[in-house]
């Protein structure tokens, strides 16, 4: 602190930088959201009265794609990201969180075979 923030009560505070998705890994989860989103609707049986986009618009799928695996740890998380409602979060958030977590699980694996792999070669 320098003396005037100290003298006003002014305190400098670093923001927390936003952390995001691999800009590699976010096209194929759009993919897989994009296709849940198609399939969801398909099943639903309001369809004919609900949009596609009730289930999720295309900007909030883009925001679901890029956002880090570290800040959804559960359905709660994505409904305050996406700020949706209650009901949202009982019909589609835990649709949504199956194909976020069943994605991040299968390029865990993926990374850890190729890991194992070079490392085999070695």
């Amino acid at each position: 602190m320098n003396i005037d923030e100290l003298e006003h009560g002014i305190t400098s505070v670093k923001r927390k930088r936003n952390v995001y998705r691999s800009i590699d890994d976010r096209p194929a989860l759009l993919q897989e959201l994009t296709t849940w989103r198609k399939d969801a609707h398909a099943q639903d049986p309001y369809r004919m009265v609900r949009r596609v986009t009730w289930f999720c618009d295309d900007d909030r799928l883009k925001l679901l794609s890029k956002t880090h695996p570290s800040n959804i740890w559960s359905v709660q998380d994505i409904v305050d990201l996406l700020g949706e409602t209650e009901e949202w979060g009982r019909e589609c958030g835990s649709q949504v969180y199956a194909v976020i977590t069943n994605f991040d699980k299968a390029r865990v694996k993926k990374a850890l075979n190729e890991w194992s792999r070079k490392k085999a070669k070695m």
